[in-house]
Parts: C-alpha cells; structure tokens; sequence
C-alpha cells in the first residue's frame, strides 16, 4: 500500500489489488481495532505535519505480513523523500503513544529514525488481535 502527497486521487493504492490483511481484518476486534486507528491516525497526522508527507514529493510506504507459523502480524510504515529525520531528544506524548498502544496489543514497536525517512514497525501476535477476553 502506498500514499504520496502528491496523489492527485487522495486515493491508498495495492500494486496488485491483492490484501494479505484481509483475513486478518476479519480477526480484529473492538479496541484492538481502535488501537491501530489511533496509532495510524497519530503517525499520518505526524507524516503530515513534519514527515514524508509534507513535502510534495514524500511518500509513505505501509507494508504488512501474516506469518502463519510464528501467528504474527507484521506491520511495516516508512517514509521516504521527506525532510531530513533525527531522533528528537525526548519522547513526545504522540511517541508514548504509539508505543503504549502497541504494549496493549502484546506486541513489539521499533521506532527508527533513518537518513531517508521515519520507520515505525508493530509486530504483534494475531492471537491478540482476536483475544476477546478481558484484559
């Protein structure tokens, strides 16, 4: 999946229409749920603001994976041909956000700040995805 700021459709593109995430979507529940929205919703509004996309020629690269032997997603953002990135001195609230709200999914946030761009990458076990016990 792929958006550039300078998409003039506004529109999230596959390359192959195909979507590795659809069996997955179906697993997700309630405030699991809620817990990516609010991180993707924190990282476009950064993107937007700061990152890759806010620069005509930035763009953003979501990719995820299903590994069906370890029973993880994998969710991959990265952004390219923004301004230039360095970790900031200290951890924003947005920053403890992401990463609280991937602790709530039981699953590992890396945030890394590369020469050409910001990458968050989430992996987290699908059995916490569909969990709908009480935590």
């Amino acid at each position: 999946m792929v958006y550039a700021s300078d998409d003039s459709s506004g529109i999230v593109s596959d390359a192959d229409k195909s979507n590795p995430f659809a069996e997955a979507c179906t697993l997700i529940h309630d405030r699991r749920l809620i817990a990516i929205a609010m991180t993707l919703n924190e990282l476009c509004t950064n993107t937007t603001k700061f990152g890759a996309l806010s620069v005509p020629a930035g763009r953003v690269d979501i990719a995820w994976t299903l590994d069906p032997r370890m029973q993880r997603l994998h969710l991959k953002w990265t952004e390219n041909n923004g301004p230039a990135v360095r970790a900031p001195d200290k951890r924003s609230f947005g920053t403890r956000l992401i990463e609280t709200l991937g602790r709530q999914l039981k699953g590992e946030v890396r945030l890394t700040y590369e020469p050409a761009g910001f990458v968050y990458a989430l992996d987290v076990p699908l059995a916490s995805l569909a969990s709908i016990a009480p935590e």
